[in-house]
């Protein structure tokens, strides 16, 4: 498993403990999951994580955002995985997300199933070169 990016934790400081272990706690089950997908790391009103098998966060299949209160497991294309009804929250043409509160809704089965359906609709390069990488946004590669 691959460390968080000590500018992703220096971003996390400010936010409660709970908070933040959350955000890392679910950015490891999005890499257990996805071993091979890149992190793209923004920070603004929250921070967030999203994972992607290209260079650019909007081609990300899910993301991570930590907010003062909860961290968010969102999905680009929520509104068309199957099984999201009653589930995820959201009113967006697309976009969906499943808050965690707590350490408890990490284990909500529901999670690793939407998040596996997520990760068939993601688009995928037709060959992917190098390992894994953590991108911090604007530090993308030109044309990305």
């Amino acid at each position: 498993m691959r460390s968080p990016d000590p500018k992703l934790l220096n971003f996390l400081l400010p936010y409660p403990d709970e908070v933040a272990q959350n955000a890392l706690a679910l950015r490891r089950l999005v890499l257990k999951e996805a071993p091979d997908a890149n992190e793209v790391i923004c920070r603004g009103y929250a921070v967030s994580i999203a994972f992607t098998y290209t260079d650019r966060w909007m081609d990300a299949f899910c993301y991570v955002a930590a907010y003062k209160k909860h961290v968010n497991l969102g999905f680009n294309r929520g509104a068309e995985l199957p099984g999201g009804e009653g589930v995820l929250e959201g009113t967006g043409k697309s976009m969906r997300h499943l808050p965690v509160r707590t350490a408890a809704d990490l284990k909500n089965p529901k999670l690793i199933r939407l998040l596996r359906a997520a990760m068939k609709l993601a688009d995928r390069p037709a060959a992917k070169s190098g390992k894994p990488r953590t991108i911090l946004a604007g530090q993308a590669k030109a044309g990305a």
